[in-house]
């Protein structure tokens, strides 16, 4: 996991935001002349972690960025987490990590967040059978 910064802008991992890996995230702070500090954040959730843990991680490491100084902040990555209704910021009621999604969405609250990508960026054969569809190979 990483962040690719161009050379022209200042950036840095932060000593605060450095932790011992209890999930895989990286976060960078980028100073850009005359503009807010920019903190980013780049975070995989594996599909199969079931540990309301792992964004209750993500949460500590987000009240860190300073926002009484108006920061900005970026989070990507993949979370694995595929039933949140991005539109209406809602949970499909069967979702199959139901706990970890309300999470996400009470999170992207909180802290004023939107989500950008509101459609899956590529679909796998097995989530194709999740939804009735069955790929055939010729």
């Amino acid at each position: 996991m990483f962040i690719l910064v161009s050379d022209d802008l200042h950036s840095e991992e932060p000593e605060e935001f450095q932790h011992s890996g209890e999930c895989e995230m990286v976060w960078a702070k980028i100073k850009v002349q005359g503009c807010k500090d920019l903190y980013i954040c780049s975070l995989y959730r594996p599909p199969g972690n079931t540990d309301p843990q792992y964004l209750e991680t993500l949460q500590n490491y987000m009240t860190r960025v300073p926002v009484h100084q108006e920061a900005h902040m970026w989070i990507g990555g993949d979370f694995n987490l595929p039933h949140i209704q991005w539109e209406s910021n809602t949970v499909n009621q069967n979702a199959v990590h139901g706990v970890q999604s309300h999470q996400l969405v009470t999170l992207m609250n909180d802290f004023f967040l939107d989500q950008v990508v509101k459609e899956p960026t590529r679909i796998t054969e097995t989530q194709l059978k999740h939804l009735g569809f069955i790929l055939h190979q010729q």
